[in-house]
């Protein structure tokens, strides 16, 4: 399954994006993102894991990424 596919059902209301949530790991920027089945407590569908471009502020280095963290974004059957 592609992003473009997941978009694609959304369009056609076949699928929905239930949720987004930020999961403990790394997913790297460079490589981009993934998607994965889900089957859960949500119902069926697919997840995709980002990486997570979003910063916070620190007194010492100022805007800096965050590596223990990526976003997850839940895309489930209606």
């Amino acid at each position: 399954m592609t992003i473009k596919r997941i978009k694609r059902l959304c369009a056609e209301g076949k699928m929905y994006l239930h949720h987004e949530a930020s999961k403990k790991g790394y997913v790297s920027a460079k490589n981009g993102r993934s998607v994965a089945e889900y089957k859960g407590r949500f119902g069926n569908g697919y997840v995709v894991s980002l990486p997570n471009h979003e910063g916070f502020h620190s007194r010492l280095f100022g805007m800096t990424k965050s590596n223990n963290f990526y976003n997850i974004v839940y895309f489930i059957y209606k």
